[in-house]
């Protein structure tokens, strides 16, 4: 997620933003359940939104200049 807000280079953010839909399917692989109220599975879905959000709105933002 460092990456993404540090890096400019369009290659770069491209396949951080589909990094970012893979690892969310990896959360969904382990945490089988949003009813889980385990802090760690919360933790990481924020983290994985975040990472979501942060990657493809950079990407379209950089990408249209």
């Amino acid at each position: 997620m460092i990456w993404t807000l540090v890096d400019g280079n369009l290659i770069h953010l491209g396949i951080l933003a589909f990094s970012s839909l893979v690892t969310t399917m990896l959360h969904f692989h382990y945490f089988e359940s949003t009813d889980d109220k385990h802090p760690l599975n919360r933790i990481d879905f924020v983290l994985q939104l975040l990472f979501i959000f942060i990657s493809i709105i950079k990407f379209f933002l950089i990408s249209g200049r």
